[in-house]
């Protein structure tokens, strides 16, 4: 960690004012504005650190950690990854065909057929109108659905 000695002195005198307020006794505050700046210091620069090498992964990459057979596992992979990173618990073929183009994968020829033989597996439910009557075209997951996937991880 490189500072300038000028970027040192800077925090150390603001941080010895910011103790003088707190009422710190003045024999104390020169070794506690020099420990307190240390950190200041170094908590900003980790976190800087952080935020420079951050590469986003895509959908892809994430839907790579899993073993993938078939199209139930990859419409999984979508409500997943969106559930879990995005907070959208309702998806549509629309969504389902969006994400397969993402992970640039093979789309299947009835992506209505594959929901509903899903929903027979208990994987998916599709949602529901207070009255309790489905919503054509907009799926949930269900428990059963998430913890299949989860069993899909690929080990290390």
């Amino acid at each position: 960690m490189n500072y300038p000695i000028r970027s040192i002195e800077e925090m150390f005198v603001s941080t010895k004012k910011e103790l003088a307020s707190q009422g710190i006794a003045l024999e104390n505050i020169d070794a506690v504005a020099a420990i307190l700046a240390g950190f200041k210091l170094q908590s900003h620069n980790d976190g800087n650190a952080a935020k420079k090498h951050t590469i986003p992964q895509t959908f892809g990459e994430w839907a790579g950690g899993f073993t993938l057979d078939s199209h139930y596992d990859r419409f999984l992979a979508v409500a997943v990854y969106l559930f879990e990173q995005k907070e959208v618990q309702t998806i549509t073929t629309a969504d389902i065909v969006g994400y397969y183009d993402k992970a640039r994968w093979d789309k299947p020829k009835n992506c209505a057929d594959v929901f509903a033989k899903s929903a027979q597996k208990m994987l998916f439910t599709e949602n529901e109108t207070e009255e309790g009557k489905g919503i054509k075209g907009q799926w949930t997951i269900t428990q059963t659905g998430y913890d299949y996937f989860q069993g899909l991880k690929k080990e290390n």
